[in-house]
C-alpha cells in the first residue's frame, strides 16, 4: 500500500499468495489469479528484476501448467542483458532442484534456453558465473550427460578456484563417468586441502561412490 512502485515489496506479496494457493482451499483460484499479478507488477516496475519472472515460473509449475513463451523469452532476455544479481543464480538452483525432484515439469531446451541465456551474460563472472556453471552441470545430468555435466564443473572450479566444493564436483562427475583412477588422485588432494573438515560427508559420499564403482569394474570383469 505504501510502496505500490517497489518490485521486492510486490515480490513479496505475490509470494504470500503462492504459499497461499500451494496450501489449497477453496479461494485457490483468487490466490492464483493474486500471485501472477503481483509477480507482473514486480516485473513491470524494475526491467532488470528477474524474480517476479522467477515467481510466475514456479506458480505456473506448481499449478502443472507449461508457462507461457512470452514469459520464458522475458526472463531469458533479462538473464541475459540485465547486470547478474546474486539471487539470479540461486534463484536458477531452485529451479533446478524443483526439477531434479520432480515437482518441476519444465521443458529440458526451455530450461536450457534460461542457463544459456544467463551464462551468455557479460556480467556474470567469479563466484556467480561458477554457481551458474555448476547449475548448468546439474541440467546435463538429468539428460545422463556426465560428459557436459564434467565440463561445466571443470569451468566453474577454475571461476573460483578457493571453492573446495566445486573441485569435489568435478571428483563427483568424473566417477559418473568411469574415471576412476582420476578420480581418485583428485579426491586425495582435495581431502588433504579440507584440513578443518567442513566437506567431510560430501568427501566420503564420493568414497564411498567410488568404492562401489570399483566394485562394479571387477564385477564386469
Amino acid at each position: 500500500a505504501h510502496h505500490p512502485h517497489s518490485p521486492r515489496a510486490n515480490y513479496e506479496l505475490g509470494r504470500a499468495y503462492y504459499f497461499k494457493f500451494e496450501k489449497g482451499g477453496p479461494d485457490r483460484k483468487q490466490a492464483f489469479d493474486a500471485a501472477r499479478r503481483y509477480f507482473a507488477q514486480a516485473t513491470r516496475v524494475d526491467p532488470a528484476f528477474t524474480n517476479g519472472l522467477f515467481g510466475m515460473l514456479m506458480l505456473y509449475q506448481l499449478a502443472h501448467a507449461t508457462p507461457p513463451p512470452a514469459l520464458i523469452d522475458m526472463l531469458a532476455r533479462r538473464l541475459a542483458l540485465a547486470p547478474f544479481a546474486n539471487n539470479d543464480g540461486n534463484m536458477l538452483s531452485q529451479v533446478m532442484t524443483c526439477q531434479e525432484q520432480g515437482d518441476c515439469r519444465l521443458p529440458p531446451l526451455m530450461l536450457r534456453r534460461i542457463l544459456q541465456a544467463a551464462l551468455s551474460n557479460p556480467t556474470l563472472t567469479g563466484v556467480n558465473r561458477a554457481s551458474v556453471l555448476t547449475t548448468a552441470s546439474r541440467f546435463f545430468a538429468l539428460g545422463s550427460n556426465y560428459a557436459a555435466s564434467l565440463r561445466m564443473a571443470r569451468e566453474a572450479a577454475a571461476d573460483d578456484p578457493g571453492e573446495l566444493q566445486y573441485r569435489l564436483n568435478v571428483v563427483h562427475w568424473l566417477i559418473s563417468l568411469g574415471r576412476l583412477d582420476e578420480a581418485q588422485r583428485a579426491l586425495t588432494r582435495c581431502k588433504a586441502e579440507d584440513t578443518l573438515g567442513r566437506h567431510a560427508d560430501y568427501i566420503h559420499e564420493q568414497e564411498r561412490r567410488l568404492r562401489d564403482a570399483h566394485l562394479v569394474q571387477e564385477l564386469k570383469n
